[in-house]
C-alpha cells in the first residue's frame, strides 16, 4: 500500500479534523472573523478576492454533524496521483481529462471494490493548508463568495465515505500554468472495510498543537490493548498510522522511534473509525497501572501519573496530582481526575465523571453519564452510537457542539450555554444568562438575571419565571414569545442558498414587549401590553387582535420609514373593532384629525401628536379610545389600514 507523503498527511490530518467537529474548524481556518483575517495571509488573500461570507460560513457549518474520521487507502491513493499527474501533464484543472476513464471506472481500475466514491481537485494549490482551506471554505463565485452548493465541503463532510486516498504533485514548471501543489483527494466506501484506528505522531516543532509536513514521527510503535487482546502498529515515515480493530474500548501506548518516554490514550470504537494523535511533548515515563475487579473498589491514585481501570463492580476512581487516566469499565462508576490533565472514561454503566482541576477529556460510555465541568478546558467526548441520555453540570461557559450531550445545567458564575442538533434542555444560572440551543427542539431556562435566549427551531420553548430580569429572545424562525419575557428580536434568517426568508412573525404575551423585526418583511403581533413595535425593512404588518384600551397601546417605531412608501400595513382585527367592515379601510371610515366630525368616522389620526384613535360611533356618544402611537409626523392613511 502506498503509504501518504508529509504533504498528503498534514492534508488528511485537515479532512478529519473537520469531519470529526464541523462548526469548530471556522475557528481553525479564521483567526478574527470581524477582521475578515485568516490564519495563513494566501488563505486571507481568497477569502478577501472571493468576498466570503464569513458569518454565512460560520451558519452553514453549524448546519453539519460531526461524522467520523477517514482512513487512508492505498488504492484510492494510486488514483488520485495518476489524476493529478496527468492534471500537470495537461496542464489544466478537470474531474476528466483527455484519454481520462470517468472517476468511478477510474477507481475500479486500481482494484479498490467502490460502494460509492467521490473526488475533490485543485491544481493551484499553494500548501497543504491552502488546499484545505480552498475544498472547505469552498470558496467561489455564488452567494457570499462561496461555490452554490459547497460540493467540495460536503465531499469532505459526507459521512457515508469511510476512506480517502490522496495525490499531491509539486509543479513549478515555468511552463505550465497550475501549480505549485496539484491535489485530487479520492473519497470512497467499500463494503468489506472495518473500523480503524488512525492518527499521527508528531513532534509538534511549530508548538501549535497541529500536525504540520515534516513534523511526522516515522517508526514510532503503536502498541493497542483490549478486548482481550494486544495489537502493534508502526508509523509511517510521514508519521501517521492505522490499523483495524473490532468494536471495543482500547488503550493506546505510543513508544520508541524518538520518542522520549511514551505518549498514552484512550479510545472507544463503535461501528466507525476512531482518530488518536500523539504529540512528542506529551512523552511521560512510564506510568503506574493500579486496577480493580469485579467488586465495588475504592482506588486512588498516586503523585505520579496513573492509569486506574476499575473493572467490574460500581467503583470509586480518584486520581491525583499527575495526569491520570481513569477507566470505570462496567458498573456505575464515580470517576474524579483530582489535580493535573486527566482523561477519564466511564465504561458501561450510568457513570459521574468530574475531572478535578486542569484541562480534562472526559468520555461517558454508553449509558446516562453526568459531566462536571470546572475549567474552559474540559472537554467532553461521546458518539452517537452510545445510548443513554447524559447531562454537563458546568460552572464554566460551556458549548455541547462538539459531543453527542443532550442536558446542560449552568452553575456559579457560568453565563453562556450552547446546544448542539439535538434536542437540549439547557439550565441557565442567577445571573444574565446567554443561551442558545442549536438546531432541533431545545428547552431552555434561564433564571433570574436578563437573560438572552436564541431560538432556531419552532419546537424550541423558552421557560421563565414572573419578576426574573428583562429577557429577550433572538429568534430565526416565527416566534410567540412565551410568558414572562420581555423582548422579541427576529434575526435575518437564510436559507441554504443564502437568500433571505421572508415572512418571520413575532407575536407578543401580557407583557409590554418590545418587538423588532428584520430587514425582511415580517408580522408584528403585540398582543396585550403597551407595546414597542419596529419593522425593520420591508412590508411590515402590525397587527392589533385585541380589544383597545389604556393597556394596550402599541407604539410603533418606523411605519414606512426605512423607505418610502416600503408597503408597512396596519391589521386590525373586525371583533375587536365594532362596526368596520373588512378589508382596506374605507376612506368615510378614517379622518385625519384627533376628533371624529361624522357618525361614519371609526379611526382617527392625529399626524402632529402621532396619535390614532379608534370611536366606536362617531359621535362622540361612545369616548374615543386610544389604539397605536406613531413618531410625531408620521404618514398614515385609510389605505394603510387593512380589517380582518
Amino acid at each position: 500500500m502506498r503509504q501518504p507523503t508529509a504533504f498528503e498527511q498534514e492534508l488528511l490530518q485537515y479532512i478529519n479534523r473537520a469531519r470529526m467537529d464541523p462548526a469548530g474548524e471556522f475557528d481553525a481556518l479564521i483567526a478574527n472573523a470581524g477582521s475578515r483575517t485568516a490564519v495563513a495571509s494566501d488563505i486571507t488573500t481568497a477569502i478577501r478576492y472571493f468576498g466570503v461570507d464569513l458569518a454565512l460560513f460560520r451558519e452553514q457549518l453549524a448546519a453539519y454533524d460531526p461524522v467520523a474520521p477517514l482512513a487512508w487507502n492505498g488504492l484510492l491513493a494510486d488514483a488520485a496521483l495518476g489524476h493529478s499527474r496527468l492534471m500537470i501533464d495537461q496542464d489544466t484543472q478537470a474531474h476528466q481529462l483527455s484519454g481520462e476513464a470517468a472517476l468511478g471506472p477510474r477507481i475500479l481500475a486500481t482494484g479498490y471494490p467502490a460502494l460509492r466514491v467521490g473526488e475533490n481537485i485543485f491544481a493551484y494549490a499553494e500548501n497543504a493548508l491552502y488546499a484545505h482551506a480552498g475544498f472547505f471554505i469552498d470558496w467561489g463565485y455564488g452567494p457570499g463568495g462561496m461555490q452554490d452548493p459547497a460540493g467540495h465541503r460536503v465531499t469532505i463532510l459526507n459521512g457515508a465515505y469511510t476512506e480517502v486516498g490522496i495525490g499531491a504533485l509539486a509543479d513549478r514548471s515555468s511552463s505550465t500554468t497550475v501549480g505549485p501543489w496539484v491535489v485530487t483527494q479520492d473519497f470512497g466506501a467499500r463494503a468489506d472495510a472495518v473500523p480503524q484506528l488512525l492518527g499521527a505522531v508528531f513532534d509538534d516543532a511549530d508548538g501549535d498543537s497541529v500536525y504540520d509536513a515534516g513534523e511526522g514521527m516515522g517508526g514510532v510503535t503503536v502498541t493497542i490493548t483490549g478486548n482481550g487482546h494486544t495489537m502493534t502498529t508502526t508509523t509511517w515515515d510521514a508519521g501517521g498510522y492505522q490499523l483495524g480493530l473490532d468494536p471495543g474500548s482500547y488503550s493506546v501506548v505510543f513508544s520508541g522511534g524518538g520518542l522520549d518516554g511514551v505518549v498514552r490514550g484512550t479510545v472507544t470504537l463503535g461501528g466507525e473509525n476512531a482518530a488518536l494523535d500523539a504529540r512528542a511533548a506529551d512523552a511521560v515515563p512510564a506510568i503506574t497501572t493500579i486496577s480493580g475487579d469485579a467488586a465495588a473498589n475504592r482506588l486512588a491514585g498516586t503523585v505520579w501519573e496513573d492509569q486506574i481501570f476499575g473493572r467490574g463492580g460500581a467503583d470509586t476512581l480518584i486520581g491525583g496530582a499527575g495526569a491520570d487516566t481513569l477507566d470505570g469499565g462496567f458498573g456505575n462508576d464515580l470517576l474524579n481526575g483530582g489535580f493535573g490533565r486527566d482523561v477519564l472514561f466511564g465504561g458501561n454503566g450510568a457513570d459521574t465523571l468530574n475531572g478535578g482541576a486542569g484541562a480534562d477529556r472526559m468520555t461517558g460510555g454508553n449509558g446516562s453519564d453526568l459531566f462536571h465541568v470546572d475549567t474552559a478546558g474540559d472537554r467532553i467526548v461521546e458518539w452517537r452510537s452510545w445510548g443513554g441520555t447524559d447531562t454537563v453540570i458546568a460552572s464554566v461557559d460551556f458549548s455541547l457542539t462538539m459531543a453527542h450531550l443532550e442536558n446542560l445545567v449552568l452553575t456559579g458564575t457560568a453565563l453562556r450555554g450552547i446546544g448542539n442538533a439535538l434536542a437540549n434542555r439547557i439550565t441557565g444560572t442567577a445571573g444574565d444568562n446567554f443561551i442558545d440551543g442549536g438546531r432541533n427542539a431545545d428547552t431552555m431556562l434561564g433564571g433570574a438575571g436578563d437573560d438572552v435566549y436564541v431560538v432556531r427551531d419552532a419546537g424550541d420553548q423558552v421557560i421563565e419565571w414572573a419578576n426574573r430580569g428583562l429577557d429577550t429572545v433572538r429568534a430565526y424562525v416565527s416566534t410567540v414569545l412565551p410568558q414572562n419575557v420581555e423582548r422579541l428580536y427576529l434575526q435575518p434568517a437564510r436559507d441554504a442558498s443564502g437568500a433571505g426568508i421572508e415572512g418571520l412573525s413575532g407575536t407578543g404575551n401580557a407583557l409590554a414587549n418590545t418587538l423588532f423585526g428584520n430587514m425582511f418583511d415580517n408580522t408584528l403581533t403585540g398582543r396585550q401590553g403597551n407595546d414597542t413595535l419596529r419593522g425593520g425593512a420591508g412590508a411590515d404588518a402590525f397587527v392589533f387582535d385585541r380589544l383597545p384600551g389604556a393597556e394596550n397601546v402599541d407604539h410603533i417605531l418606523d411605519f414606512n420609514r426605512n423607505a418610502a412608501a416600503e408597503g408597512d400595513m396596519l391589521r386590525m382585527a373586525h371583533w375587536a373593532f365594532a362596526g368596520v367592515a373588512r378589508g382596506t379601510l374605507s376612506e368615510t371610515a378614517f379622518h385625519a384629525g384627533a376628533t371624529a366630525q361624522d357618525a361614519a368616522d371609526r379611526f382617527l389620526y392625529d399626524a402632529a401628536a402621532g396619535q390614532l384613535w379608534f370611536d366606536a360611533d362617531g359621535t362622540g356618544a361612545t369616548d374615543r379610545v386610544l389604539v397605536a402611537t406613531f413618531s410625531a409626523g408620521t404618514a398614515l392613511s385609510a389605505a394603510d389600514i387593512f380589517v380582518f
